[in-house]
């Protein structure tokens, strides 16, 4: 039986973070095992040998597999960095327009800089 609480959704076991996206994520079932996700199928780790399991197969274990989370590239760290720090600026320029309404704002863009190499 999967450990329900430990999954993003803990109505949806067996179903990691951002289940539309395939990729590599850290799953403990007696040990701590990449395993990758195939969306909306089926999981698959190497025990020496290959295992694919789905969400059904993952719901009948009789150990708890319990989910860590997402194994993120670089790539993906920066592209989620970038986006928060929009969802910043955009709040600073909002502050910004709704109490200096003839004035940008000035944080918003170091905000939206942060993320440059100097």
């Amino acid at each position: 039986m999967t450990n329900p609480t430990n999954w993003p959704n803990p109505e949806r076991p067996g179903v990691p973070m951002f289940p539309e996206r395939g990729g590599w994520h850290i799953l403990v079932d007696g040990g701590q095992c990449a395993c990758y996700w195939h969306p909306g199928k089926s999981w698959w780790w190497n025990e020496n040998k290959r295992v694919y399991m789905t969400l059904d197969d993952i719901a009948k274990q009789t150990c708890c597999v319990e989910y860590i989370g997402p194994v993120l590239t670089p790539a993906q760290i920066a592209e989620m960095l970038a986006a928060e720090r929009e969802r910043c600026a955009v709040e600073c320029d909002k502050l910004a327009s709704e109490f200096l309404p003839c004035h940008t704002s000035e944080y918003a863009s170091a905000i939206r800089n942060l993320g440059d190499v100097p």
